[in-house]
């Protein structure tokens, strides 16, 4: 993998906006960041050479919304980026999504949310996306909370290849500008022999039969611990605590989409008056 932390010149991140570039960071000179300064409607972009080379990859980066004018921007990582469409993770204020864009007359796909977005003006937010031969990956975590598994899973067979991404979008019904600070970039190309290392499992869910279940209580299976009871059964994953399967046992039906990665709740804890 590579990593850019902007403390010197940058040859390999092509940006085609006049606004944008390795400054200072504002309020702590010491640290070089990749600023887009957006002033036109839609996406302006920061490609990375060569990135096409590798169609297996994560994206890592952080970044902070410094202002806007008019509507609140969107954040964008892109993959395998072309004529076709693209792979993406938007984050918004409030929240972000992971999808897949076709074009103009073609409906976008969606993958799920992820769970953060960018809140507040000036605060950092690391985002990870990830693409895998037929599957795309993104999860979203504040600055100084411990990255999380990933969050939202997909999969699309049309776009094998393209270019690699990050930029910002702005709306073009509300006249908007946005500047946006990048740091911390940092480009993993995948492997088969790699996906376990970084925690990613392409595929859907594995199913749960029901013939080799105890009739009651505590059970073990491959990557999973389960409870069992009479009417039904219920599947954890050992490593991240999601549910995998909930079946009912007379019919062997399963209940959760074998490709869904959305959990079937969620808690989330706030501090509203510091916007945390």
């Amino acid at each position: 993998g590579r990593v850019w932390d902007f403390q010197r010149p940058n040859e390999d991140w092509q940006c085609e906006s006049p606004g944008c570039g390795v400054i200072a960071e504002p309020g702590n000179t010491k640290n070089g960041v990749f600023r887009i300064s957006a002033t036109r409607a839609h996406h302006t972009r920061a490609y990375l050479q060569k990135g096409s080379e590798h169609p297996g990859f994560i994206l890592f980066a952080r970044f902070k919304v410094v202002e806007w004018e008019g509507a609140p921007p969107a954040v964008y990582l892109y993959g395998r980026s072309g004529r076709e469409g693209f792979h993406a993770l938007t984050s918004s204020a409030s929240s972000g999504r992971l999808f897949s864009y076709y074009g103009q007359d073609e409906p976008s796909i969606s993958h799920g949310n992820v769970r953060a977005g960018y809140a507040t003006k000036s605060k950092w937010l690391r985002v990870a996306l990830a693409c895998y031969e037929d599957y795309v990956f993104a999860k979203s975590w504040p600055e100084g909370t411990p990255e999380p598994h990933w969050q939202a899973e997909g999969k699309s067979s049309r776009l094998k290849a393209g270019e690699v991404s990050f930029g910002v979008w702005t709306s073009p019904k509300t006249p908007s500008k946005a500047t946006v600070l990048f740091d911390d970039i940092r480009f993993v190309s995948l492997t088969a022999d790699s996906l376990e290392k970084w925690g990613i499992r392409p595929g859907p869910r594995p199913s749960l039969n029901v013939a080799d279940l105890p009739e009651r209580g505590v059970f073990r299976v491959p990557g999973r611990i389960g409870l069992a009871s009479d009417p039904s059964a219920i599947a954890f994953d050992e490593k991240s605590g999601e549910i995998t399967n909930f079946v009912d046992r007379a019919s062997g039906r399963e209940f959760i989409s074998r490709e869904a990665k959305e959990p079937l709740f969620r808690l989330a804890f706030t501090k509203p008056y510091s916007e945390e």
